[in-house]
Protein backbone atom coordinates (compact mmCIF):
# COMPACT_ATOMS: atom_id res chain seq x y z
CA UNK A 1 0.00 0.00 0.00
CA UNK A 2 1.57 2.87 -1.19
CA UNK A 3 -0.91 5.38 0.21
CA UNK A 4 0.79 3.97 3.67
CA UNK A 5 2.23 6.97 4.05
CA UNK A 6 -1.04 9.31 4.58
CA UNK A 7 -1.82 7.14 7.20
CA UNK A 8 0.51 8.59 8.80
CA UNK A 9 -0.21 12.15 7.82
CA UNK A 10 -3.66 11.18 8.56
CA UNK A 11 -2.78 10.92 12.31
CA UNK A 12 -0.78 13.91 12.54
CA UNK A 13 -2.95 15.98 11.03
CA UNK A 14 -5.96 14.86 12.57
CA UNK A 15 -3.91 15.59 16.18
CA UNK A 16 -3.24 18.71 14.71
CA UNK A 17 -6.44 19.96 14.41
CA UNK A 18 -7.58 18.45 17.13
CA UNK A 19 -4.55 20.08 19.21
CA UNK A 20 -4.59 23.86 17.46
CA UNK A 21 -8.61 23.89 16.71
CA UNK A 22 -10.61 22.14 18.70
CA UNK A 23 -8.00 23.12 22.13
CA UNK A 24 -7.32 19.97 23.18
CA UNK A 25 -4.49 18.63 25.04
CA UNK A 26 -2.09 16.82 22.93
CA UNK A 27 -2.69 13.28 24.78
CA UNK A 28 -6.14 13.23 24.29
CA UNK A 29 -5.94 14.86 21.21
CA UNK A 30 -3.52 12.07 19.88
CA UNK A 31 -5.68 9.12 21.04
CA UNK A 32 -8.85 10.44 19.27
CA UNK A 33 -6.32 10.71 16.16
CA UNK A 34 -5.65 7.27 16.88
CA UNK A 35 -9.20 6.35 16.65
CA UNK A 36 -10.07 7.90 13.37
CA UNK A 37 -6.94 6.49 12.06
CA UNK A 38 -8.35 3.32 12.64
CA UNK A 39 -12.22 4.38 11.16
CA UNK A 40 -10.19 5.14 8.63
CA UNK A 41 -8.55 2.10 7.83
CA UNK A 42 -11.89 0.64 8.38
CA UNK A 43 -13.63 2.62 5.54
CA UNK A 44 -10.77 2.51 3.09
CA UNK A 45 -10.94 -1.43 3.85
CA UNK A 46 -15.17 -1.74 3.05
CA UNK A 47 -15.15 0.76 0.57
CA UNK A 48 -12.06 0.61 -1.70
CA UNK A 49 -9.77 -2.72 -1.00
CA UNK A 50 -12.59 -5.16 -0.30
CA UNK A 51 -14.45 -4.64 -3.38
CA UNK A 52 -11.34 -4.70 -5.86
CA UNK A 53 -10.23 -7.94 -3.81
CA UNK A 54 -13.63 -8.97 -4.30
CA UNK A 55 -13.06 -8.39 -7.84
CA UNK A 56 -10.01 -10.67 -8.39
CA UNK A 57 -8.00 -7.82 -9.38
CA UNK A 58 -4.28 -7.97 -9.41
CA UNK A 59 -1.45 -7.23 -7.20
CA UNK A 60 0.16 -4.93 -9.82
CA UNK A 61 -3.11 -2.82 -10.58
CA UNK A 62 -4.00 -2.72 -6.61
CA UNK A 63 -0.88 -1.02 -6.55
CA UNK A 64 -1.94 1.53 -9.04
CA UNK A 65 -4.82 2.35 -7.00
CA UNK A 66 -2.56 2.79 -3.46
CA UNK A 67 -0.46 5.32 -5.60
CA UNK A 68 -3.46 7.21 -7.10
CA UNK A 69 -4.94 7.12 -3.66
CA UNK A 70 -1.85 8.58 -2.07
CA UNK A 71 -1.55 11.56 -4.78
CA UNK A 72 -4.81 12.18 -3.93
CA UNK A 73 -5.22 12.23 -0.35
CA UNK A 74 -1.50 14.45 -0.74
CA UNK A 75 -3.55 16.80 -2.24
CA UNK A 76 -6.49 16.64 -0.13
CA UNK A 77 -4.32 17.30 3.17
CA UNK A 78 -2.42 19.88 1.34
CA UNK A 79 -5.84 21.68 -0.08
CA UNK A 80 -6.78 21.80 3.71
CA UNK A 81 -3.99 22.08 6.10
CA UNK A 82 -1.31 24.04 3.86
CA UNK A 83 2.46 23.43 3.15
CA UNK A 84 3.57 25.12 6.16
CA UNK A 85 5.38 22.67 8.89
CA UNK A 86 3.33 23.48 12.28
CA UNK A 87 3.99 22.12 15.75
CA UNK A 88 1.51 20.99 18.01
CA UNK A 89 0.82 23.41 21.22
CA UNK A 90 2.62 21.22 23.94
CA UNK A 91 5.80 19.44 23.79
CA UNK A 92 7.27 21.19 21.11
CA UNK A 93 9.35 23.79 22.86
CA UNK A 94 11.53 21.64 25.68
CA UNK A 95 14.73 23.91 26.00
CA UNK A 96 15.68 21.96 28.47
CA UNK A 97 17.30 18.49 28.28
CA UNK A 98 17.12 15.80 29.90
CA UNK A 99 20.28 14.39 29.40
CA UNK A 100 23.20 15.23 26.89
CA UNK A 101 25.05 12.72 24.54
CA UNK A 102 28.06 14.48 23.11
CA UNK A 103 26.80 17.62 21.42
CA UNK A 104 22.95 16.20 21.53
CA UNK A 105 20.60 18.01 23.63
CA UNK A 106 18.06 15.17 24.67
CA UNK A 107 14.74 16.61 25.21
CA UNK A 108 12.19 14.56 27.34
CA UNK A 109 9.69 14.52 24.88
CA UNK A 110 12.68 12.29 22.75
CA UNK A 111 13.00 9.90 25.80
CA UNK A 112 8.66 10.01 25.55
CA UNK A 113 9.12 8.81 22.05
CA UNK A 114 11.31 5.76 22.29
CA UNK A 115 9.08 4.84 25.24
CA UNK A 116 6.32 4.33 23.87
CA UNK A 117 7.72 3.16 20.33
CA UNK A 118 9.03 0.23 22.00
CA UNK A 119 5.97 -0.80 24.29
CA UNK A 120 3.65 -0.17 21.03
CA UNK A 121 6.52 -2.70 19.28
CA UNK A 122 6.47 -5.20 22.14
CA UNK A 123 2.82 -5.44 22.48
CA UNK A 124 2.12 -6.05 18.91
CA UNK A 125 4.95 -8.21 19.06
CA UNK A 126 3.68 -10.44 21.51
CA UNK A 127 0.02 -9.85 20.25
CA UNK A 128 1.32 -11.50 16.91
CA UNK A 129 3.05 -14.47 18.97
CA UNK A 130 0.58 -15.09 21.95
CA UNK A 131 -3.19 -13.88 20.74
CA UNK A 132 -5.25 -16.13 18.98
CA UNK A 133 -6.26 -13.58 16.31
CA UNK A 134 -2.35 -13.16 15.66
CA UNK A 135 -1.89 -16.13 15.20
CA UNK A 136 -4.30 -16.30 12.47
CA UNK A 137 -3.64 -12.91 11.22
CA UNK A 138 0.38 -14.93 10.66
CA UNK A 139 -1.32 -18.14 9.07
CA UNK A 140 -3.43 -15.74 6.35
CA UNK A 141 -0.34 -13.93 5.92
CA UNK A 142 1.53 -16.68 5.29
CA UNK A 143 -1.47 -18.37 2.81
CA UNK A 144 -4.55 -17.17 2.86
CA UNK A 145 -5.80 -19.85 0.62
CA UNK A 146 -4.79 -22.67 3.38
CA UNK A 147 -6.06 -20.50 5.95
CA UNK A 148 -9.78 -20.07 4.57
CA UNK A 149 -9.28 -23.49 4.35
CA UNK A 150 -8.66 -24.21 7.75
CA UNK A 151 -11.94 -22.52 8.74
CA UNK A 152 -10.54 -18.69 9.50
CA UNK A 153 -12.55 -15.89 8.16
CA UNK A 154 -9.60 -14.15 5.96
CA UNK A 155 -12.20 -11.05 5.06
CA UNK A 156 -12.70 -10.36 8.47
CA UNK A 157 -8.95 -10.55 9.58
CA UNK A 158 -7.79 -8.88 6.54
CA UNK A 159 -10.14 -5.94 7.50
CA UNK A 160 -8.92 -5.60 11.28
CA UNK A 161 -5.19 -5.38 9.73
CA UNK A 162 -6.46 -2.82 7.96
CA UNK A 163 -8.17 -0.92 10.80
CA UNK A 164 -5.17 -1.78 13.44
CA UNK A 165 -1.81 -1.18 10.61
CA UNK A 166 -3.92 2.39 9.94
CA UNK A 167 -4.13 2.92 14.11
CA UNK A 168 -0.58 1.96 14.44
CA UNK A 169 -0.03 4.36 11.52
CA UNK A 170 -1.33 7.37 12.82
CA UNK A 171 0.05 6.86 16.37
CA UNK A 172 3.31 6.76 14.25
CA UNK A 173 2.42 10.32 12.38
CA UNK A 174 1.73 11.97 16.26
CA UNK A 175 5.47 10.59 17.47
CA UNK A 176 7.17 11.88 14.30
CA UNK A 177 5.48 15.15 14.40
CA UNK A 178 6.65 15.89 18.00
CA UNK A 179 9.95 15.92 16.81
CA UNK A 180 9.74 17.03 13.05
CA UNK A 181 6.68 19.17 13.31
CA UNK A 182 2.94 18.28 11.03
CA UNK A 183 3.66 18.89 7.25
CA UNK A 184 1.37 17.42 4.89
CA UNK A 185 4.39 15.43 3.02
CA UNK A 186 5.59 13.94 6.22
CA UNK A 187 4.36 9.86 5.20
CA UNK A 188 5.57 10.82 1.86
CA UNK A 189 9.24 11.54 3.43
CA UNK A 190 9.17 8.36 5.54
CA UNK A 191 7.58 5.83 3.04
CA UNK A 192 11.42 3.99 1.83
CA UNK A 193 11.86 4.37 5.41
CA UNK A 194 8.47 2.13 5.96
CA UNK A 195 8.78 -0.40 3.43
CA UNK A 196 12.52 -0.90 4.49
Amino acid sequence: NFAHGEMVTFGALATWYLNQNAGLPLVPAALIAVALSGVLGLGLDRGLWAPLRRKKIGPFSLMVVSFGLSIAAMSVYQFFYGTRSQPYNQYSRQPNPLFVIGNTNVPPRAVFIIGISVVTLGAVGLFLQRARFGKAMRAVADNGALASASGINTDRVVMLVWVGGSALAGLGGILYSLDNQVNFQQGQSILLLMFA
